[in-house]
C-alpha cells in the first residue's frame, strides 16, 4: 500500500509523532489537492482527506510519475507555508512562494488538455 498522504507530510514537517495538530495539516492538505484537481490532477469528482489512511496512489496513480513527485512536493510545500509561518524568515516564505508557483507551472505542462479527463479519473 502506498503512503499515506498525511503521514507523508507529517513526516516532513517534522511532525510525524504528533497528533493535535492533525486537523489543522488536514485542512492545508485538502486546500493544495483542491488546487492541483483544479489543475487537471486528480480524480474529476475531486479528493479530500478524511482519514489518516488516504494513500497519494488514490489521488494520483503512480503511472503518471512525471507528476506523483511534483505533486507531493506541491501538497507539502503548501501546507508547510499555511501550517506554521511564523517560524520562517521572510527570505525562506517567498523562496517557498516561488517554489510553488513553479512546482503549479510544471504541473500545469505536464498535464496533456486532451488526457485531462483521464488524469483526472485517476486511471
Amino acid at each position: 500500500m502506498d503512503e499515506s498522504i498525511l503521514e507523508t507530510i507529517k513526516k516532513l514537517l517534522g511532525a510525524n509523532n504528533v497528533t493535535e495538530f492533525d486537523e489543522d495539516i488536514r485542512i492545508f492538505i485538502n486546500g493544495a489537492l483542491n488546487t492541483l484537481t483544479q489543475n487537471g490532477v486528480g480524480p474529476a469528482t475531486g479528493f479530500r482527506i478524511t482519514e489518516e489512511d488516504e494513500s497519494w496512489d488514490k489521488f494520483i496513480p503512480q503511472d503518471h510519475p512525471e507528476l506523483y513527485e511534483l505533486c507531493k512536493e506541491y501538497v507539502y510545500l503548501r501546507t508547510k507555508l499555511l501550517f506554521d509561518p511564523g517560524s520562517m524568515s521572510s527570505y525562506a516564505m517567498k523562496a517557498i512562494q516561488d517554489q510553488l508557483t513553479e512546482d503549479l507551472w510544471r504541473i500545469r505542462e505536464q498535464v496533456d488538455p486532451a488526457d485531462i479527463f483521464e488524469v483526472n479519473k485517476g486511471e
